[in-house]
């Protein structure tokens, strides 16, 4: 619609909005954003063509409105677009009056910046984080379209013919493709210039979206022969559908990843409280080519949606993003494992696998709800260490952490204080501790609760362990008999 509002002979270019409809913020699942970038366009294209019109203030006012309500941050983009194109086609008095009504018309959309400003001072704010230069560059294609590069390069090339018409015939351009093509390249720059991240998650990354929606539209498609223009439409229709088919395709890979664990859903209650999905990596797994995905953080929120509660892995508990979703206290006592951890997980089966996920497990006792989508041997893991499920299926698992009890007897002499830490073998942090006095028989017992049912380590504070390992650490099932220590205060 921006495009054959410039003019009606823009239609093969127009074409593009059907692959950037399925783009990078889609992809991302930042649907606001999406809705709003489309209304940003459309009000921009309704200025352009109704311009003169006598209702155009408010339509205007309707549409940055909307947007605005939408994401704020699309609508100050298009407020930014519709000043440059007012103040190029208007001269005199009349740039003038139309200026003053733009500037009424965008009061409403104001006022929703002002409450959404005021919302973002009770957050904390996101650490700056620029990313490298190469990583900004690229952010202006990746941003704005995902996939492999054939899917991005007719994007770019587009993109750079439009920069170079421009340039090639600045002076002979209509003032309103200057100033429309003027605040894609603007925009594109932004992107370049800012940080990624800045008090806000992907600052930078979402000034590309309408950049180069503008910077599309502005290609003056027109001055290509009838029989050019067919050719260019025909191809464009050509790579459009194909960048159709693979946004399908990575969506319904990810749908057969997911969907054994929704169709498990349907056989429980719902449940209020912590819940913490975890999705291993598969052998079969591609990469999706959607910059900063993170399907691991954002999956839980599948199953909040259909069961309550709260995923603790998603961006509600990111208090520098939402405010109100989360209690300061909620999270009180529960320490989760980084999603960083999840990032390098062997997708392929082994002792390397096994470790990481005892590591994941070992963090994730806490939560009220554990879902787990792996392989089989994974739930296998998840339920031989004391997660108890609520409901299973091949390779997923619902559960929640009971652990086992046991007891741990250090022999010694009578009347030594000792101090001992257990914890999940191979890890290395304790998960509990026990002290006391040894008694006039020579031992003490320590009654443990909620441990791992498979390899626990016991280790004391001062002194050793004589029948410990090389590693210092007595190693044991608390489910197969006592762990025993038999402790000296030095080593032989």
């Amino acid at each position: 619609f921006a495009a054959i509002s410039l003019h009606r002979s823009r239609w093969p270019v127009g074409l593009c909005g059907f692959a950037l409809a399925l783009g990078w913020p889609l992809d991302m699942g930042f649907f606001h954003f999406w809705l709003a970038t489309a209304g940003a366009l459309a009000t921009i294209g309704v200025s352009v063509r109704y311009g003169d019109r006598r209702w155009w203030p408010f339509a205007l006012a309707l549409g940055l409105w909307l947007t605005a309500c939408a994401h704020v941050f699309s609508s100050m983009l298009a407020g930014g677009a519709l000043v440059a194109i007012e103040a190029a086609r208007r001269s005199g008095a009349e740039r003038w009056r139309k200026l003053a009504a733009l500037l009424l018309a965008g009061a409403p959309a104001a006022v929703v910046a002002l409450l959404a400003t005021a919302a973002r001072e009770q957050v904390d704010p996101l650490e700056k984080h620029w990313g490298s230069l190469a990583e900004r560059l690229t952010n202006v294609i990746a941003c704005t379209l995902s996939g492999p590069w054939w899917r991005q390069l007719p994007l770019a090339i587009l993109a750079i013919a439009s920069v170079a018409a421009l340039v090639v015939r600045r002076r002979r351009l209509d003032p309103v493709d200057q100033a429309i093509g003027g605040m894609g390249v603007v925009l594109l720059s932004a992107t370049v210039a800012t940080p990624v991240h800045l008090q806000w998650m992907f600052f930078s990354p979402r000034f590309a979206p309408l950049g180069m929606a503008l910077l599309l539209a502005a290609l003056p498609a027109e001055r290509l022969r009838a029989r050019h223009r067919v050719l260019l439409a025909a191809v464009t229709g050509i790579w459009v559908i194909a960048a159709g088919q693979w946004s399908a395709e990575v969506h319904r890979r990810f749908v057969e990843r997911v969907s054994p664990a929704l169709d498990l859903v349907a056989e429980l209650e719902p449940s209020p409280g912590l819940r913490l999905t975890v999705m291993m990596p598969s052998p079969n797994d591609r990469d999706s080519g959607i910059r900063y995905a993170e399907p691991w953080r954002q999956v839980g929120q599948l199953f909040a949606i259909e069961r309550g509660g709260l995923n603790v892995y998603g961006l509600v508990g990111v208090r520098s993003i939402h405010p109100l979703l989360l209690r300061p206290d909620a999270m009180t006592g529960v320490e989760l494992p980084p999603v960083s951890w999840l990032e390098h997980i062997d997708p392929n089966p082994g002792p390397r696998r096994r470790d990481a996920l005892t590591r994941v497990l070992a963090a994730s006792t806490r939560v009220d709800e554990l879902v787990l989508i792996g392989g089989e041997d994974d739930v296998e893991q998840l339920l031989a260490t004391g997660f108890r499920a609520r409901a299973r299926a091949p390779g997923v698992a619902f559960a929640a952490f009971k652990g086992c009890t046991g007891r741990v007897v250090v022999e010694g002499r009578p009347g030594e204080h000792v101090a001992v830490d257990l914890g999940w073998w191979p890890l290395r942090d304790p998960a509990q501790g026990a002290e006391g006095v040894i008694d006039g028989t020579g031992t003490i017992t320590f009654e443990v609760e909620a441990l791992t049912c498979e390899g626990v380590w016991l280790r004391p504070l001062r002194g050793r362990c004589a029948n410990a390992g090389e590693s210092g650490h007595v190693r044991g099932r608390l489910a197969d008999a006592p762990l025993l220590c038999r402790w000296e205060t030095a080593p032989p």
